[in-house]
């Protein structure tokens, strides 16, 4: 993918900042249906096998659907639970003012 060179530090951020709502929020419930595709099909098929392996131990709802024309990562994230905006807001700010973060987010809007 070549608009976007620093695609590893963006997934690794992505990845963080996940978990630090999901510590955050302490979830009563979570459900989650996402689409992914990447460039290479067989990629795309590799990471929903190894991916219907690990969610299948794991006490959450997630659904993982399979694009395989398209390079594409969307989803709709449904969770319950009790925190505050502080909790939130600041993994959100550190998450948003990381360099490569803030410059996809220039280049989109």
């Amino acid at each position: 993918m070549k608009n976007y060179p620093e695609k590893g530090e963006i997934v690794k951020y992505t990845l963080r900042f996940v978990k630090e709502l999901i510590f955050a929020i302490k979830p009563k419930k979570f459900k989650a249906n996402i689409t992914i595709g990447f460039e290479d099909p067989s990629n795309t098929g590799k990471f929903l096998g190894i991916s219907a392996v690990i969610l299948e131990f794991l006490p959450l709802d997630i659904y993982l659907s399979g694009d395989f024309e398209n390079e594409i990562f969307e989803g709709i994230l449904e969770t319950k639970g009790k925190t505050s905006v502080f909790k939130i807001g600041i993994p959100t700010l550190r998450y948003i003012f990381k360099k490569p973060i803030w410059r996809l987010i220039k280049r989109k809007f």
